[in-house]
């Protein structure tokens, strides 16, 4: 949207941080209340989260809106509950919003756990109606998104390879979807080396963790480690004492939990599951210290830390003040590039490195190609050079 006032408009990652933002005011209650609700410990989770990513929330990376959209839906479930929220629509709602999560980033669906709640309750009274009105509105926010995917990879659900439903000319070759699948496994594992992607967990865990966490990021995933235990611990007593009243809190951890587990397994770099790793421990401590009545000393622990933090916001902001981003964004980079062929029609590609920028287009990241145009024209599209 250039167009409309003379530079690109690109805020939409902090646009979510800034609604996050908002929900997280609430904490201040807190100290009238002088006590911790569970959602207090989602909400103190998100606003350390946002403060790790102050300096570096970008518009065209997609983990932050992703990770926003998790802290969003799961602080408003625990204020659904805290509420004791009986009605489904609220619960529906946010499962659609867990939709939209995935639109955003595909591996975010398994917050959709929480489905169950809201399943369970249009069944049981069976609601037929209300049954097919959730379910037409998560195909609304997720067709666009399907058919967008679709034209561009031949594929629904890139990058599920394995759920090949169409024969068209342009999808992209498995071998090519597995490679960049590879690649970001081994990156987010701290490899580099797509070569490896099968290695044991046992053989890739140690490096990981030794040497691209910090000491901080080392004792969250420690905690974390201990959470998942504790979480299972937790279900099995409930079996045990049959104490169904606390079905609710296990449903919100096994989501937070086994999203979790998918992201420490697959691809483990913290800015694609921040949100999993905070708030699996925060939840998990609140679980606890809640039933301990800690939750006073606790709070005391993270007044000091809140107004550490902030000191340390207002120093960043004030040490940037002379920049004019506070008005309109940082422009995207410039990049030196070549001009090629791609039939009758120019395309840009760098000339050195993989980036072309914002203001070139249409542009690729590599030198050489193996696709060519459909037609005559962008509009119809490309197909592989078999």
């Amino acid at each position: 949207m250039k167009w409309l006032c003379g530079q690109s408009l690109h805020a939409m990652s902090g646009y979510f941080a800034f609604l996050l933002s908002l929900l997280i005011l609430p904490l201040g209650k807190c100290v009238k209340r002088r006590r911790l609700l569970w959602s207090d410990y989602a909400r103190i989770a998100a606003a350390y989260y946002l403060t790790m990513i102050t300096d570096e929330v970008v518009s065209p990376a997609t983990d932050y809106p992703t990770m926003c959209v998790i802290f969003f839906i799961v602080i408003c479930w625990l204020d659904c509950l805290e509420d004791l929220q009986q009605h489904r629509a609220p619960y529906c709602l946010l499962c659609v919003m867990g939709v939209y999560a995935i639109t955003l980033k595909l591996t975010a669906g398994l917050i959709l756990i929480l489905l169950i709640k809201p399943a369970v309750m249009l069944i049981r009274e069976k609601k037929v109606k209300e049954i097919i009105i959730y379910l037409l509105s998560g195909l609304v926010v997720a067709v666009p998104w399907m058919i967008r995917t679709f034209l561009i990879s031949g594929y629904l659900f890139y990058p599920l390879a394995a759920l090949d439903l169409f024969d068209v000319e342009w999808k992209m070759s498995a071998e090519n979807i597995s490679v960049d699948v590879a690649q970001i496994k081994t990156w987010g594992r701290g490899l580099y080396n797509s070569s490896l992607v099968n290695l044991p967990v046992k053989e890739w865990f140690p490096n990981w963790f030794l040497t691209t966490l910090s000491r901080t990021e080392q004792f969250l995933i420690l905690a974390d480690v201990m959470s998942i235990f504790l979480i299972l611990g937790g279900f099995l007593v409930l079996l045990w004492k049959r104490a169904w009243s606390h079905l609710d809190e296990l449903l919100v951890m096994a989501a937070v939990g086994v999203s979790y587990l998918y992201w420490q397994l697959s691809a483990p770099l913290l800015r694609y599951g921040y949100a999993y790793v905070l708030l699996l421990c925060m939840l998990t401590a609140g679980w606890i210290l809640l039933r301990l009545h800690f939750d006073r000393i606790l709070l005391g622990c993270i007044l000091i830390i809140g107004c550490y933090k902030a000191y340390m916001q207002v120093d960043y902001i004030w040490s940037i003040k002379a920049y004019p981003y506070y008005i309109f964004q940082q422009e995207y980079g410039s990049y030196e590039v070549e001009e090629r062929l791609l039939g009758d029609q120019i395309v840009y590609v760098p000339a050195t490195g993989d980036q072309t920028g914002y203001a070139y287009f249409p542009s690729i990241p590599v030198l050489t190609y193996d696709f060519e145009m459909r037609g005559d024209s962008f509009q119809d599209g490309f197909r592989r050079i078999d």
